[in-house]
């Protein structure tokens, strides 16, 4: 069974930026619709944001602790 990919091997994660760094990368990439990136919480350590492109903005569409884990794994 392979690992579990960890979010920083992905292209969409970006690290640990704010939202307006998150804004301006989707918005450089054309805000496309669902065009989106996940990024770290500047204000809540542990805790990740799903920014997203809909209707021609960008958005927030998920700011909550994400619990992470293997598929397969049962959730805690």
């Amino acid at each position: 069974m392979q690992d579990a990919t960890t979010a920083a091997a992905v292209k969409y994660f970006f690290g640990r930026i704010s939202r307006d760094e998150a804004e301006e990368t989707l918005k450089a990439a054309g805000i496309r619709e669902g065009l989106f990136l996940l990024r770290e919480s500047i204000m809540k350590a542990g805790d990740y944001v799903l920014s997203i492109c809909h209707q021609d903005r960008c958005v927030v569409l998920a700011y909550s602790y994400l619990q992470l884990y293997r598929v397969g794994q049962k959730r805690p």
